[in-house]
């Protein structure tokens, strides 16, 4: 019963474990996607126990410094947060729209050039109908309403061509008009990020300055009271070790100061890079997402031509039409 109890027990700890890997994963992600994931776990990491420097522990000034610094950390974290959700919705609530917007005008452009080929075909069934009957039309007849269709088609050639130009340019134009939006947006989120980062560093050298005077003062102490001192028991005689090597505790405290700063730089380089490599993906998606979609427009406009003119000219050399009118639909324009 002993085993079975120990065996749920640490079944349940490794769900309970997995649960939270887990849940912290979806903060993460979250915060990820709005260029906050480097603010969480911020003063855990700053001082992890492999870069806290031992010596420094020993101060009776430490912990209520490390603790002032944990609460001004927190505030400051949690006002950006909040400052940076509403930016961060306007944000996603644009691109949302842009991209809404964007498939509404390519329906309607492809509606509109399904609408130029299914009228052509009806015509061209009328036509080539006419041409296929005994109806004692002459050959000169016969040539002029074959003109006219070639006429008919290279007009609708030029209106596809010109549907799909039109389109372009007015994606490019909203797309030009959304980048500016959207960087005023990053602009205003980079400047709050650097004000934030500021403020962590005022943080910070306060912080410094705090516990530099205080080691000063309890080295100092220690100095004036060393006999005492070397009477301590063995749970302090590291302590009093630390106390007494005066450059390798100031010393100590640069190096930590120095450490931070950089690891604060550091992290508000990740910040304003995330902002940035978004705007920047999110445009060269787009753009490269219409380039391949243009491409392919054209390449659809040309089988649609030649399919038709292959009709046509089928229809003269064999004297009937073969044609379905109802196949516009397979040939990209639905």
């Amino acid at each position: 019963m002993d085993e079975l109890l120990e065996l749920k027990e640490r079944e349940n700890a490794e769900a309970t474990k997995e649960r939270e890997r887990r849940e912290k994963e979806a903060v993460m992600e979250y915060l990820k996607s709005r260029f906050l994931d480097c603010t969480e776990d911020l003063f855990e990491e700053m001082f992890a126990k492999d870069i806290e420097p031992e010596n420094m522990t020993v101060l009776q000034c430490y912990g209520q410094a490390k603790e002032d610094y944990r609460e001004k950390l927190g505030d400051l974290v949690k006002a950006l947060r909040a400052w940076m959700e509403d930016r961060n919705e306007v944000r996603l609530k644009k691109a949302a729209a842009f991209g809404k917007a964007v498939t509404i005008a390519e329906n309607e452009s492809e509606q509109e050039a399904f609408n130029m080929v299914r009228d052509f075909r009806s015509l061209k069934k009328k036509v080539l109908a006419q041409l296929t009957r005994d109806d004692g039309s002459s050959p000169h007849e016969a040539n002029a309403m074959v003109q006219e269709l070639n006429k008919q088609l290279a007009d609708l050639e030029n209106q596809l061509l010109a549907n799909e130009i039109q389109l372009q340019e007015a994606i490019e134009d909203a797309t030009s008009d959304f980048d500016t939006k959207i960087s005023d947006i990053i602009k205003a989120m980079v400047d709050k990020a650097r004000e934030f980062f500021t403020g962590v560093e005022d943080i910070e050298k306060g912080f410094h300055q705090q516990v530099l005077e205080g080691a000063i003062t309890e080295m100092e102490t220690h100095a004036q009271n060393a006999e005492v001192s070397s009477s301590l028991q063995d749970n302090d005689t590291q302590k009093a070790k630390f106390l007494s090597n005066r450059e390798e505790m100031t010393g100590a405290c640069a190096n930590f100061n120095e450490l931070h700063t950089s690891y604060i730089q550091n992290k508000e380089d990740q910040m304003q890079n995330a902002m940035t490599s978004w705007r920047n993906s999110f445009f060269e998606r787009h753009r490269e997402r219409q380039y391949h979609r243009n491409r392919q427009r054209i390449m659809d406009t040309k089988k649609v031509i030649d399919e038709c003119r292959a009709e046509v000219e089928a229809t003269m050399d064999a004297g009937e039409d073969d044609e379905d009118p109802d196949s516009a639909a397979d040939l990209g324009y639905r």
